[in-house]
């Protein structure tokens, strides 16, 4: 088994996401797919977390329901935290969380045919997801 911390499960599904969307060789793009399954779950299971997070610190207006802040870069809506301090070190804690994915699911590079194609943020992405 190996050992991933949740925040870098992220990066991973991200890149997991890219790589299943290029052409691979089926028998690899299987593999993949149960990967990106395994991977998605524990980034699921902590943005479920994460939400708790927000439902705790979160300012509410008087119906109890979470104050939207500004726009993010990107156009993501934020939350306005009632205590930013507790939220990020809670945060930090989960995203700290180690999770273990079985070894026969992590991707060997010399299987895929085409890794020199794949870009070299995807493969840092990946990071300890690649024996």
């Amino acid at each position: 088994m190996a050992t991933f911390k949740i925040s870098e499960l992220y990066d991973a599904n991200e890149g997991l996401a890219s790589l299943v969307k290029d052409r691979i060789p089926s028998k690899v793009a299987l593999k993949l797919r149960k990967l990106a399954r395994v991977v998605g779950q524990r980034v699921e299971d902590g943005e479920a977390e994460r939400a708790k997070l927000l439902d705790v610190y979160g300012k509410k207006d008087e119906n109890g329901k979470l104050v939207q802040g500004p726009r993010g870069a990107q156009g993501e809506v934020t939350i306005r935290l009632a205590d930013p301090d507790a939220f990020n070190r809670d945060l930090a804690e989960l995203m700290s969380q180690e999770t273990e994915i079985a070894d026969d699911l992590l991707i060997d590079p010399g299987e895929i045919e085409t890794i020199e194609m794949i870009s070299v943020e995807t493969l840092l992405a990946l990071g300890g997801l690649l024996k």
